[in-house]
């Protein structure tokens, strides 16, 4: 059986002479089958993860969306061009499961059923996306330091010093302050929703 899930994804990555904070809300397809949960992505339509849980699919999908990020930063010559990027990314729609999207939102809201656990959204947010750089660091930033084992090469005040990389998943679509946003102990955060 198919889900319409919404997503809100936060981070922070590194590229080449540039920080930056990335989020987007983006909608997803959740499947229940044999082997566990799929999560598909509908917008951005380009990723899929699965797990024996829907939790276990929702880690390993902030995981994906991680190293893509990551990627596309390490690709990048400029944050123009990272900024460009993610916008293709998080924009580009599959075609076909977008259909099966906007089914399970009618079944949804024919049934009520379906993650009753899960907070509830309206199918109607949009899909949106917004890459900022980050202001106040270093001088010298590298893409290396998107990886876990990497030292962070940014040079700023303890204040100011970003963690090697953190993303916090929610469905949210309330915009919450920055600070809000980023886990104090760099711990990636995840949670899903549906859509109706």
């Amino acid at each position: 059986m198919n889900y319409p899930l919404l997503l809100r994804f936060v981070g922070t990555t590194i590229g080449r002479g540039f920080v930056a904070n990335v989020s987007f809300t983006g909608r997803f397809l959740g499947t229940e089958e044999a082997d566990g949960w799929w999560l598909y992505g509908v917008n951005p339509g380009g990723i899929a993860e699965g797990g024996d849980t829907l939790e276990d699919a929702n880690v390993r999908l902030r995981d994906a969306l991680k190293d893509a990020l990551a990627w596309y930063a390490a690709q990048a010559d400029s944050f123009e061009a990272f900024h460009a990027s993610v916008g293709r990314f998080v924009n580009a729609a599959n075609a076909p499961n977008l259909v099966d999207w906007e089914e399970a939102v009618l079944r949804v809201r024919a049934t009520s059923g379906g993650l009753s656990e899960l907070p509830r959204w309206s199918a109607q947010t949009p899909v949106t996306v917004a890459v900022t750089r980050r202001q106040s660091v270093a001088r010298q930033t590298a893409p290396q330091g998107n990886l876990p084992e990497a030292p962070a090469a940014i040079e700023a005040s303890p204040i100011e010093q970003l963690p090697t990389w953190h993303v916090e998943m929610k469905v949210d679509v309330v915009r919450k302050k920055e600070a809000e946003l980023e886990p104090a102990d760099n711990t990636p955060v995840s949670e899903l929703g549906r859509a109706a």
